[in-house]
């Protein structure tokens, strides 16, 4: 949960303004990448510029879905456990400890859950430490279960924000 309040359509736009590029997901698939052996398979379809304000109310009314890469002061932590409340009070109490009061659950359903974490109003070294301590910590309660993106080993097509169309309250969850 954030510790200011920010609407849906806010948060678009200030994801959105830090990329200079989005992803549109297509009918069938749009891109096609290989890397170290793999072929990643994509119905996103790259555009470059920033997404406008049209294009970000498409999404929220679902007649579009956008997507961003991921950068280095983006992270997606990703569960898909039959834990996903403890998933996510386990993160949000590790954050608690860091005083890091953004992290924004961005999807959530019964196969799993997408909490996003954008970094750039905090320290580098507050954000390394905190991303060590979960990672830490995930490894040995919930070790084959979690994903945090963006990964480096993968091109970025793999790196995707697929963008909300909700915030969801850590309590509803």
């Amino acid at each position: 949960m954030t510790s200011r309040s920010i609407n849906i359509e806010t948060l678009l736009r200030r994801l959105t303004s830090e990329s200079t590029s989005y992803y549109i997901e297509q009918k069938e698939i749009a891109t096609r990448s290989q890397t170290d052996g793999h072929i990643l398979y994509s119905r996103y379809k790259k555009f470059e510029g920033t997404a406008t304000a049209t294009l970000i109310k498409q999404h929220i009314s679902k007649d579009i879905s956008l997507a961003i890469p991921l950068n280095k002061n983006n992270f997606l932590f990703e569960y898909s456990g039959e834990h996903t409340l403890a998933f996510a009070s386990l993160l949000f109490y590790i954050a608690k400890e860091f005083s890091i009061n953004t992290l924004l659950i961005t999807s959530y359903s019964f196969s799993g859950i997408s909490i996003y974490l954008g970094t750039s109003e905090y320290n580098s070294n507050t954000i390394g430490d905190f991303i060590e301590k979960v990672t830490r910590v995930l490894k040995e309660k919930l070790p084959n279960e979690w994903q945090l993106l963006p990964r480096k080993n993968i091109p970025e097509i793999g790196n995707l924000l697929k963008l909300p169309r909700e915030i969801i309250p850590f309590n509803s969850i």
